[in-house]
């Protein structure tokens, strides 16, 4: 089974606190976003999806569905959950590790582990052909309408839609308290990187469920 979805996505209520780690000397005062720091974000976030084209290809079908929507499935708050050493990467979260290479510019690996569900019993337009797969299904379709129900299929990036990328970002400082203890600043960015979904899919009864290398990412934060 050959899948393609072309998702445009965007991340909402990222929250991502940091730790900063100086690699400075300790006698001077402590400024996070110097050259020479390393950092740390961990944090959660709630996502949302435009409407996707997904085309499928296979034995006996090749077809394509249009403006299919999905939604997020974030893990509802519960201290186990997302406190417990086991299960704390289970809910939808934000990983980043980072070096500043300038004052106020920082290189960083991020982890974004997102999830998408496509929403069932929803109508779609279908083009394409099914052959000799289900009496119910068969046919040769130009946009036609079509209802998503479980039978026909359901498919999902659960564990999740994984976006690894390398992200430059520019830190500017907007107020700093005494001694520099506590600090405000806003940040800008812009990345590039991969999705490796493990995508759980399941068509006309048959199914795959497995991480794969599914294309690239750009983003851009404030």
């Amino acid at each position: 089974m050959k899948v393609h979805v072309r998702i445009l996505l965007f991340v909402l209520l990222i929250c991502r606190p940091g730790l900063s780690i100086s690699q400075n000397d300790v006698a001077t005062v402590f400024k996070p976003t110097a050259k020479g720091n390393l950092f740390i974000h961990w944090g959660y976030n709630r996502s949302g999806y435009t409407t996707s084209d997904i085309s499928f290809e296979g034995p006996g079908y090749d077809f394509e569905l249009k403006n299919v929507a999905a939604k997020d499935r974030q893990s509802s708050f519960d201290l186990k959950t997302y406190f417990g050493p086991t299960t704390f990467t289970y809910p939808q979260y934000n990983f980043v590790v980072g070096y500043f290479i300038n004052d106020g510019l920082s290189i960083s690996l991020d982890v974004d582990h997102m999830k998408y569900v496509m929403i069932n019993n929803q109508v779609s337009a279908i083009s394409g052909f099914i052959n000799k797969r289900s009496p119910e299904y068969d046919g040769v379709f130009e946009n036609e309408s079509i209802v998503l129900s479980p039978e026909f299929l359901s498919f999902e990036h659960t564990d999740g839609l994984n976006y690894e990328n390398i992200e430059l970002t520019r830190y500017m400082n907007l107020w700093s308290g005494k001694n520099n203890n506590v600090a405000f600043s806003a940040h800008t960015g812009v990345a590039a990187g991969i999705l490796i979904p493990r995508s759980s899919v399941r068509l006309l009864g048959e199914g795959s469920d497995q991480f794969h290398l599914a294309g690239f990412g750009t983003s851009v934060n404030a």
